[in-house]
Order: C-alpha cells, then sequence, then structure tokens
C-alpha cells in the first residue's frame, strides 16, 4: 500500500522513493508503539545490504523505546512457485510484477532470495511453498505471540 503512494511520485527504486518508504513506515510502527497496538503486521522485499540493515535496526530501536519489539519474518518460497504466483489473477490490474521473465530478472539483479538478517532482532523464516496464507499467518502470530485470542 506505501508502494501505491510513492511509486507515482517518486518512482520505482529512486533514492527519493527509498527514503520516503523507510520514513514512512519508522512513523507507522513509532505511533502503533506509542499507542499499545498489540502488533502490527508490515510486508516489505528485502533488498540486502547495508541501507536494509540500518532501516531494521532503526526499526528496533524505535520499537524498543516504547516498550515492544521487532520481528522479521522472511518468507521465502521456490523460483516455480513464485513465478507460478506472479502471474497469478490476483495480481493483475495492480502495480505489482506479473511477468515472470520480470521476476527472474528482478531476483538476479537485486539477489533478492538473499537471507533476512538475523543479528539485529529475532528472526523466523517461513518456506511457504506449500503453505495456504493462513498457516503462514498461523506460524507468525504463534512466534511473535500477537494477536492471539
Amino acid at each position: 500500500m506505501i508502494a501505491d503512494l510513492i511509486v507515482p511520485i517518486f518512482g520505482l527504486r529512486t533514492p527519493a522513493s527509498i527514503e520516503f518508504s523507510a520514513a514512512v513506515r519508522k512513523l507507522i510502527y513509532e505511533t502503533a508503539a506509542k499507542n499499545n497496538l498489540p502488533g502490527i503486521i508490515s510486508t516489505l522485499i528485502y533488498y540486502p545490504g547495508q541501507q536494509a540493515h540500518r532501516f531494521f535496526d532503526d526499526c528496533a530501536k524505535i520499537m524498543a523505546e516504547h516498550g515492544g519489539e521487532l520481528f522479521i519474518v522472511g518468507l521465502t518460497a521456490n523460483l516455480e512457485t513464485l513465478k507460478r504466483r506472479v502471474a497469478g489473477k490476483s495480481r493483475q490490474g495492480t502495480r505489482k510484477i506479473t511477468s515472470p521473465e520480470k521476476l527472474e530478472q528482478i531476483i538476479s539483479d537485486e539477489n533478492l532470495m538473499a537471507a533476512v538478517p538475523k543479528n539485529i532482532a529475532k528472526t523466523l523464516v517461513i518456506d511457504n511453498t506449500a503453505l495456504q496464507p493462513e498457516e503462514v499467518v498461523e506460524k507468525i502470530r504463534a512466534y511473535c505471540g500477537i494477536f492471539n485470542s
């Protein structure tokens, strides 16, 4: 959803869009923590590198300042599954990638199969190749201890 706001104004993966996206996400996390929300789940694509590490570190500090905690959840799937999903009907008419070939190019160019960092916060990695979305949600809820009834 943040990308829907940013991309038309600043473009995709430009320095301005990356900076603005990080600022908006940090503000959302800080506001949630200040208001004692029991948890917030946010998604993003992990682009490996120092910029991502700084972002996660900043988010962990923001959460800790307000008595909260950051959990990083990395979702993985095999390439064939990703290509099938990216071409799915649910992505049609969105700003998301819909071409398996474009997906492969971006994965290669951006090293998007890299492991998420595990030294910044508690980290869970889920291979969701054969899992339904509800199963993934339950694994995340159980690991993070949020939204449990």
